[in-house]
């Protein structure tokens, strides 16, 4: 089971009651329906892959719609090389009445229907935004495994563009803010922050695989801290070993120019010390001065020594 499939299976797991079990058909109609027209009469097509949604919504329009004809179908479908299975229900009769009372028309007589109106705005409480969502992203969201995949990538697909806005809106009231981009015949509704994607996990409630998230988060923040300070330290050790080759190229080129000897008795010293710990830094050759020589003065001797050298090269 991928780690989408997990955080799906707590969220149905979560919808026990049927307080907002009209919220729940709301979003689904939006994510996964579509309105069928035949010669006589509308229907409405549930279409998904997961079994305990099918019979979540089966559960729902069972107990509120009870006088309607509803047909279940299973068809297997190939994908990615892949067989899985396709559960399809069909709602046949008062369709009309249904989409009536979810308030997505305003009125039953209407003769065609183009589309659902936007009703995240009747959502009034935080439960009833919160459940929407929730379903919504059950219904056509997934999230990247964070152990398994390279980058963080949490998003909601549908082909309607305006029923992601809406979703857009609602988590933007609660500092999430999603992006939306076109993906083929589809539009995509995103995250790529590890923290904006445990926020919204703790939006929806998925509290069990949120720890799961953030667990493995933690673990890979911290391997990636680890990681950039230690190719910090090596970068730092091989600019520290350049500029002691510098150092000692230019001291041998004073000796070769029988400069070395009319340099004073300190900067000898700091010559003697780089010559002979030639991989240790500033800081340490001041160190082996006994305090004599601090930092600041062997830096400024060995640069001076560096400009005599190329004030050699320069007078040839």
């Amino acid at each position: 089971m991928t780690f989408s499939q997990q955080v799906k299976e707590e969220l149905l797991v979560q919808f026990i009651e049927y307080d907002t079990a009209k919220i729940e058909l709301m979003a689904a109609f939006k994510a996964i329906g579509n309105l069928v027209f035949t010669y006589d009469a509308i229907q409405i097509e549930l279409k998904t892959s997961q079994i305990k949604l099918t019979k979540r919504l089966l559960e729902i329009i069972k107990n509120e719609y009870p006088k309607v004809i509803v047909n279940t179908s299973i068809f297997e479908v190939r994908r990615f090389n892949k067989k899985s299975k396709l559960y399809v229900i069909k709602i046949e009769t008062d369709v009309k009445e249904i989409l009536y009372d979810l308030k997505f028309i305003d009125d039953m007589k209407t003769s065609f229907i183009v589309n659902l109106k936007d009703i995240t705005n009747n959502l009034i409480s935080d439960d009833e935004r919160q459940v929407y969502v929730r379903t919504f992203f059950c219904c056509c969201g997934s999230v990247n495994d964070p152990q398994l995949s390279q980058r963080y990538h949490l998003e909601i697909t549908c082909q309607n563009q305006e029923y992601l806005v809406g979703i857009q809106k609602i988590v933007l009231k609660y500092n999430i803010k999603m992006k939306i981009s076109k993906r083929k015949n589809n539009f995509s509704l995103y995250l790529n922050k590890s923290e904006e994607i445990a926020d919204f996990l703790k939006f929806i409630k998925t509290f069990d695989m949120l720890f799961v998230f953030e667990d493995f988060r933690m673990t890979r923040d911290m391997s990636a801290m680890y990681n950039r300070l230690n190719n910090a330290d090596i970068a730092n050790e091989v600019r520290q070993l350049e500029s002691a080759n510098i150092q000692i190229e230019a001291i041998n080129k004073l000796k070769d120019a029988n400069m070395y000897e009319i340099l004073s008795e300190k900067a000898k010293i700091i010559c003697e010390l780089r010559i002979k710990y030639p991989e240790d830094s500033l800081a340490q050759l001041a160190e082996y001065s006994n305090g004599e020589i601090s930092k600041s003065n062997i830096i400024y001797r060995l640069k001076k020594i560096i400009e005599k050298a190329d004030s050699l090269d320069d007078s040839k």
